[in-house]
Order: C-alpha cells, then structure tokens, then sequence
C-alpha cells in the first residue's frame, strides 16, 4: 500500500516537472537560451589619413589684384608623407590646381571661403609641382614634394613705414616717400599709425592692399609686376602719396617720366646707339612783325555747370602746367556745379588746398561733382601728381 502511494507521488512530480517545462519553452521558447545572441555589427568609419600635414594658407584678397600675395608659402617643401592642406582664409571662392596637366594631379575644385583642401600625397612623386588658382589665374605657386629640390631662398624684402599722424594733411605719410625695389623683392608697408590707411596704386589695378588696420602690415610681391614708376596713394586719405621704380637686378629702368601704368611708356633706349646731333642752320627772320598765333584759352566763360577733364597722359606729363585740368581755370556763379570727369588711363584726384573739397580717388573714366554754395577762390591739385594744378572761382 505505501509503496504504491509512492509510486503516485512520484508521477505527480514528474507530470507536474513536464507541465512546467511545457510552458516555459512553450511561452518563451528555447531560443533565448538555446541559441547565442548574435554579435553586434561594427560601426564603418570614415577613414581619415593619419599622416602629418603641411599647411598652405590661401592669403587675403589673393584673388583682388594681379600683383598680390596669394599662397604662403609660396614654394612650399613637403616632407615625403606628408599630406598638404589648403585653407582658404580669403573671402573668395579659389581652387588649387595643378598646372602642368589641367588638375589630372590634383584639383581641389572650389574651396569656399574658410573651407579647407586636404591633398592625400600617396600616389604623388617626387618632385616639383606647381599650381594655379582656376578662378584667379595670376595665382600661382609650387610645391616641392619629397625634398628632390633645394628650398628657393626668401626674397628679400624693402620696408615702408605708414607714419604716426599721417591721416592729417601736410604730416608726412610714407617712410621713404620714394624708393628704388628691384624686381623681385618683397615690399612691406607697417601700418605704425592710429587710422587705417591703403596702399592703393595711381591705376587702382596693380595692387591694393585693402584696409590696413593699426599695427597690421601688407607684403607686395614685386615679381609678377612689370619694370616701371608706381605712384600709389592711401584710399581714405588721398593727399598721402608716394612711389617706388621698380628695376631690375641690372638696374634696367623706363624712360625717365613713364610710370609702369602708362600703356605708351616704353623702355628706355639709352643704351642703344644715338645718331650724331645734326648742326641746326640759322632761320633768317623777315623784317615785318608776324601774326600773333592765337593762344588755346585754358579758362571757362561762368556757368552754372562746367566740366573738367583730367587730361589723357597726365600721369606721366610732367609739363602739362595748366593743361592738366581742361579748364585749369573755371568760373561759376553761387550755386553752380563743377564735375571733374576723369579721361586719363590712370586714377587722380582734385584736392582743394585748404581741403575745402575732394574728389577722393576717380579712376579711369570716373567722375565726381561738387556744388559750390559760398563764393571764392579755390585752388587745388591732383595728390598723387602734384604738378597738375587747378582753380575754381564762384561768385
């Protein structure tokens, strides 16, 4: 009898055993203990090269003016490894592109402003590359890639100072006023006054340096610049002027009075062999009093409005006295207006004296007006070419 109600127990148990079992794998089943979890995948990642980098900065207002610094370093050497990254730290969009096969080397397409380029330098050789800027052709550097080239020595440079106090009329502005550049060499103007100033050239083409803040300084290339006289002024203050001649290493220079920005200067022929003067023969004068030659009038009859051309070739006219200005001399009543329209191929300006008006910079073909409201005697000159002198008189 006991051994059969153990017997009894002992099913309960086990059927009681397989229900459980049934209903746990039934209700979870057995994967989650059976069957490992699958491993996690892995995360693909961007691979970035690892190698060190040489840096090349794309220079501020590279792209404004042919003349203007534009990469720096300009010859660049490049370890073999190395990566070469470009920053654009202009205000332009501008490209770096190789430029003995059109960018098949590299291209690094547009770089906007504050963007960079990185080149990877695996697949490059060594030696000597160089480049261009698609947008801005003038812009042109090198890379020495693998140190197969010695480093080009630093051009030496010529330092202008912008004076303490030159944003007053009549202190004096550029230190030295004018100065002797060989071709090639650096120019760095230090801005050592309190204002801002520009270092602009008389053509408003060749170079600009944009505002020069207190303390700031701008570097000039001259080596893309032709041989030749450059007046340049200051933008915001047009009566600080000044120049330098650009020669080259031989001391080639232009003709005596041609600026570089002239298109009739042409270079000087002193060297070249001069024919023998010719023995001039005395002019008998006859005995009556010849005709008086009439005389150009250089001055205006009074208007309510003149115009005032600044003749062509004033810039390098040195001579032109009272024909700088067409009319020099001109009249006007109260109230009247004076435009000085400018039909030179290089930028001048009409400064008053006393600063009682300024036409500030006219460029090529530029014009500007003035209405005089009070009566007087005005003279006045061109600030970048002091011998071209004017006069307004209203009343």
């Amino acid at each position: 009898m006991l051994f059969r109600l153990c017997q009894h127990f002992q099913f309960i148990l086990a059927t009681g055993a397989a229900i459980a079992a049934y209903v746990g794998f039934g209700l979870y089943g057995p994967t989650q203990y059976l069957i490992p979890p699958p491993e996690p995948e892995e995360e693909k990642k961007e691979i970035v090269p690892t190698a060190p980098i040489t840096s090349i900065s794309i220079l501020k207002d590279s792209g404004a003016a042919a003349g203007n610094p534009d990469y720096d370093p300009d010859v660049a050497q490049v370890p073999k490894g190395n990566n070469i990254e470009w920053t654009n730290d202009d205000t332009v969009a501008h490209t770096a592109t190789s430029s003995a096969d059109g960018g098949d080397t590299f291209n690094s397409n547009s770089i906007a402003p504050g963007e960079k380029y990185l080149l990877d330098t695996s697949k490059l050789k060594d030696g000597t590359y160089e480049y261009t800027c698609l947008f801005h052709p003038w812009m042109t550097a090198s890379i020495v890639y693998g140190g197969s080239a010695p480093a080009a020595p630093a051009a030496p440079e010529t330092a202008i100072s912008i004076l303490k106090d030159s944003a007053t009329q009549g202190n004096p502005d550029y230190e030295p006023d004018t100065t002797q550049i060989t071709k090639g060499n650096v120019i760095v103007w230090t801005n050592n006054d309190a204002a801002m100033h520009t270092v602009t050239s008389a053509d408003s083409k060749s170079f600009d340096s944009s505002t020069i803040e207190a303390g700031k300084t701008f570097r000039l290339d001259t080596s893309k610049l032709d041989l030749g006289k450059y007046d340049y002024a200051c933008s915001f203050h047009p009566w600080m002027s000044a120049s330098f001649e650009l020669v080259d290493s031989s001391g080639q220079r232009l003709a005596d009075g041609a600026t570089a920005t002239d298109p009739n200067s042409v270079p000087s022929k002193e060297t070249e062999s001069t024919p023998a003067p010719v023995e001039e023969k005395p002019v008998e004068v006859p005995a009556e009093t010849p005709a008086e030659t009439p005389v150009e009038s250089t001055e205006s009859a009074s208007t309510e409005a003149v115009t005032v051309e600044i003749a062509a070739g004033a810039v390098s006219d040195t001579n032109c006295a009272d024909k700088c200005y067409n009319p020099s001399v001109a009249k006007i009543p109260v109230g009247g207006t004076i435009t000085w329209k400018n039909a030179d191929n290089a930028s001048h300006t009409a400064t008053e004296t006393n600063s009682k008006f300024d036409t500030s910079l006219l460029t090529a073909g530029a014009e500007y007006s003035q209405t005089f409201s009070e009566a007087g005697t005005f003279d006045y000159m061109c600030t970048l070419h002091p011998w071209m002198k004017g006069q307004v008189i209203v009343g």
